[in-house]
């Protein structure tokens, strides 16, 4: 078990408790943790699970380094093999055709492994991108191969869930909408009624956090 002692590099003193309580909660030796937490923190702004490795240390500016989220989600329901986050938006006010927009996805699975993906789409609307993060998502989880498998998705949309429960007309988008019918129709356990649900901003939840800065992140490149 890592030690608050043992923390002596590039961390605020205020920070470090939660470092040891990440390094703790999933595992994580000294040497590996300490890799992670440089690579995903000075980028994001949050302490890092076990993500694949996306970056280096000398891509990111290491001072100062960002607060770090603290609460820590894991599944309520030990039967999901993964939980899926996934977040979108634009810029709905004054939409034009170069105005930027984004989407992006995290699969975390067993807590060992995750892939994230994120994009955009100029002039799109938030609704468009946040369709699509979803439709990525489920896209990405076919190729791995796992649409036998119980996942949990926690979305960052009212708007993509109440449709995908069925609640809410599809007046609108309705290419997209076809996609992930298409998508959805092979993943054999999903229950729409059981197996989705509602994240708000701002609640410290690692997965939502990532995700909305990792499409804020491409916006600001677009």
């Amino acid at each position: 078990m890592v030690q608050m002692s043992q923390i002596n590099f590039k961390i605020p003193t205020d920070e470090k408790d939660k470092v040891v309580e990440i390094f703790n909660y999933y595992g994580l030796d000294l040497s590996t943790g300490i890799k992670m937490y440089l690579k995903e923190v000075a980028h994001t702004g949050t302490i890092p699970l076990k993500l694949t490795p996306m970056r280096t240390v000398a891509d990111a500016d290491l001072s100062p380094l960002a607060p770090a989220a603290t609460n820590l989600e894991k599944a309520d329901d030990p039967d999901y093999f993964a939980e899926v986050y996934t977040a979108g938006g634009g810029h709905n006010n004054e939409i034009t055709d170069d105005s930027p927009a984004a989407w992006a996805y995290l699969i975390r699975i067993n807590d060992e492994d995750a892939f994230d993906g994120s994009g955009g789409v100029p002039g799109a609307s938030s609704n468009q991108m946040e369709i699509t993060a979803f439709m990525e998502a489920l896209k990405k989880l076919t190729e791995l191969g796992y649409t036998d498998k119980k996942i949990r998705f926690l979305l960052n949309s009212q708007y993509v869930i109440q449709c995908v429960q069925g609640n809410w007309a599809r007046r609108s988008n309705l290419d997209l909408w076809h996609e992930i019918d298409k998508y959805l129709a092979k993943f054999t356990e999903f229950n729409p009624a059981k197996d989705i649900k509602y994240t708000p901003n701002h609640q410290g939840l690692y997965g939502t956090d990532y995700v909305r800065r990792l499409y804020k992140d491409y916006m600001k490149q677009m």
